[in-house]
């Protein structure tokens, strides 16, 4: 289990690109296409238009989304500046800001869908950030079963134990609509979980 770092810390591993240079790579080339993908579909298929992302990163999930569906209202917020200015040089029809989704005043922004991809497994406070959300609002969140630097948290690579475990944290300040587990391809036992619910 990793401790939560700070925003230098990030910087230095999207300067650098991360393990195997991931974050260089273009969407559809990385490991989180398949549920990125599904999270395009997925809002698309709510017909929401206003799309607030925290825990962004350099843009890679934006891109995928803005190619899968067209044009959207998308705001990304990430604390790691240097993430941000990769994210920027996208030039994609997007706003990114650099910001602690901690203590962010999220009423700044209009949203409808709220998608955080690997984010919520790096802080403590993962509860304190969904409080912030707009009762109403429908989030998209995926969380790993795997352990890396930086991880405070994580699933058990048992499916249904990770279900359990998903719904006891998050239930009670969130309905859960769906979760659907997506292994990755070149290894398998390691898998994120796409977890669809509604801010009570």
């Amino acid at each position: 289990m990793g401790n939560e770092l700070n925003s230098e810390w990030y910087d230095e591993v999207f300067r650098h690109g991360g393990s195997e240079q991931i974050y260089f790579l273009k969407y559809d080339e990385t490991p989180w296409y398949p549920i990125w993908k599904r999270i395009a579909t997925r809002i698309k298929e709510l017909g929401s238009t206003k799309i607030l992302d925290i825990g962004c990163g350099p843009g890679q999930f934006a891109d995928c989304l803005l190619s899968e569906i067209g044009p959207v209202s998308y705001v990304g917020i990430d604390f790691s500046s240097t993430a941000i200015s990769f994210a920027d040089e996208l030039s994609l029809p997007a706003s990114f800001i650099v910001a602690d989704a901690t203590n962010y005043d999220y009423s700044q922004i209009e949203y409808d869908v709220v998608v955080t991809t690997e984010f919520l497994e790096h802080i403590h406070d993962d509860l304190g950030v969904l409080s912030k959300i707009s009762k109403g609002s429908v989030i998209l969140a995926t969380l790993p079963n795997m352990d890396s630097e930086g991880h405070v948290r994580f699933l058990s690579k048992d499916v249904e134990e990770a279900i359990l475990e998903i719904k006891e944290r998050y239930s009670d300040l969130c309905e859960i609509v769906s979760i659907q587990h997506f292994p990755y391809e070149l290894n398998p036992e390691n898998a994120d979980f796409l977890i669809e619910m509604i801010r009570r």
